[in-house]
């Protein structure tokens, strides 16, 4: 009878899962973010064969746990950028990204001139500490490429809820929890670690469970994409609250131009779409986009987001007032919400009470 330890329970799960992830993938996508996706995940499925195949049959193949956490860390920072920037090109500068592969390959070969073997314990150890560092910086990098996608939305998009990539971030930090081997190798060159191996080790296979999960579930509540974001976007928050010091546009100026904005939203009530965007409001009232944020920024101390949705609120409170027999749902979605989850907080922060219970209180008080 074949003993299978929990381990390698994990890793065939993982690796079925991948297998099957990786050929829906292929099958019905073409995106950029979706190449650099599977390739991230073929990377990851080489690393769990080749450790299944040294430590599980114990054969006596090269350990290059090293070279594809080398790939992993660049990969999925290419894959956060690709989501978020819409600009994003395949080109010869993202060569740049194989130094980390580059610099192990490198140390490989040195060792192997010396000591006549691909591998000598101490210098990974000391291998560990440099990709520990290497690995870590590109998850950094990543989570700041996200929070900055967050905060240019916020100010030109007022769907936050279906764009934001909350989903991406907590699949960076389980990465991080993958990553861990590495630093546990690292400190044994300082402490030993052998009473918590077992330990590590199952939260790394457990991670990488966790990983592909949440990757096949987001897939299937909905599609992996976003709109992505330009540079011009970005350029419109850039800066801290003086951003505006140098602009054409006085104060006195902007003032007025928000009474125009206020009287727009209550009049046409462009805030009933859902997919509105700084630059399509901009369209309809004639405003340069640049001018519209500083407008609202100034005026009304919110980004565009927020700002969009007090009128969707207020719009929800005057169709919960009406006395028509409207579903929640149906006040949600004339007012121009899109999710429950934020109609819910946006009104509560507003009124102090959730939807439901506002209605209830108009209805005890009538």
């Amino acid at each position: 009878m074949i003993h299978v330890t929990l381990f390698e329970t994990l890793s065939i799960a993982f690796l079925i899962e991948a297998l099957v992830y990786i050929f829906f993938l292929a099958s019905t996508s073409q995106k950029k973010s979706d190449s650099l996706l599977i390739t991230f995940i073929s990377v990851l499925v080489l690393l769990i064969v080749n450790l299944f195949l040294r430590f599980r049959l114990a054969l006596d193949i090269p350990y290059f746990y090293y070279e594809f956490v080398a790939l992993l860390a660049p990969l999925q920072y290419l894959y956060v950028k690709a989501i978020v920037d819409k600009e994003f090109v395949f080109s010869k500068k993202l060569a740049i990204h194989l130094v980390g592969l580059g610099f192990v390959l490198l140390t490989r070969l040195v060792i192997y001139l010396v000591y006549g073997s691909f591998s000598q314990e101490i210098f990974e150890k000391y291998l560990a500490v440099y990709l520990f560092v290497f690995a870590y910086s590109y998850l950094v990098l990543s989570i700041r490429k996200i929070n900055q996608f967050h905060k240019v939305i916020l100010h030109t998009e007022s769907n936050f809820d279906t764009l934001n990539l909350k989903w991406l971030t907590y699949e960076i930090l389980v990465l991080g929890v993958f990553f861990i081997a590495l630093g546990a190798e690292a400190l044994s060159i300082f402490v030993p670690i052998d009473p918590y191996y077992d330990v590590i080790v199952l939260c790394t296979f457990l991670s990488i469970l966790i990983f592909i999960n949440v990757l096949i579930f987001k897939s299937l509540k909905s599609p992996i994409e976003t709109m992505g974001i330009v540079k011009e976007d970005i350029a419109l928050v850039q800066g801290s609250a003086p951003k505006y010091k140098n602009s054409s546009v006085s104060s006195t100026e902007s003032k007025r131009l928000y009474e125009t904005l206020t009287q727009f939203m209550d009049n046409e009530k462009p805030y009933k779409n859902y997919n509105l965007s700084l630059k399509e409001l901009a369209s309809q009232i004639d405003f340069n986009p640049a001018v519209l944020s500083q407008v609202v920024n100034e005026n009304s101390g919110m980004n565009f987001n927020d700002f969009v949705n007090r009128y969707r609120v207020k719009e929800a409170q005057a169709l919960l007032e009406s006395g028509e027999d409207l579903f929640i749902k149906e006040v949600m979605y004339d007012s121009g919400f899109h999710s429950t989850s934020t109609f819910h907080s946006a009104f509560k922060k507003k009124t102090g009470k959730t939807p439901t219970a506002y209605r209830k209180h108009l209805r005890d008080n009538s």
